[in-house]
């Protein structure tokens, strides 16, 4: 993986839906809140599976890790988002943002079982 913080359209092949959970409120008028997802955005990303193996970044270590996405830079990205992709969910559980200049974020996710 190259250290460069820009990265080439021809490398981001892959098409995701990032994913925020929301509670909407029950239609039978019962007031109970239920869990739901609200898309936030549609991007091209390079996703590379992991294979298991520990991720190391910034001094802490993913041990489940199976995938790192890179995108380009998205506003408001957090943690307790998701990436769909195709349809299988990937659970963010650090986000990088190279060199700290708003172009590239790379996400480590965990792939969620169906």
């Amino acid at each position: 993986m190259s250290n460069a913080i820009a990265i080439a359209a021809g490398e981001l092949c892959r098409r995701v839906k990032i994913y925020q959970p929301i509670e909407s409120v029950d239609s039978a008028g019962y007031g109970e809140a239920i869990p739901a997802n609200q898309i936030v955005a549609t991007v091209w990303a390079k996703v590379e599976p992991q294979g298991g193996r520990e991720f190391f970044r910034a001094s802490q270590v993913y041990p489940t890790l199976t995938h790192l996405v890179t995108i380009r830079y998205l506003s408001g990205l957090t943690t307790k988002m998701k990436v769909v992709l195709n349809s299988r969910d990937l659970n963010i559980i650090g986000i990088v943002n190279v060199e700290e200049r708003n172009i590239t974020l790379r996400l480590a996710c965990v792939e969620v079982a169906a």
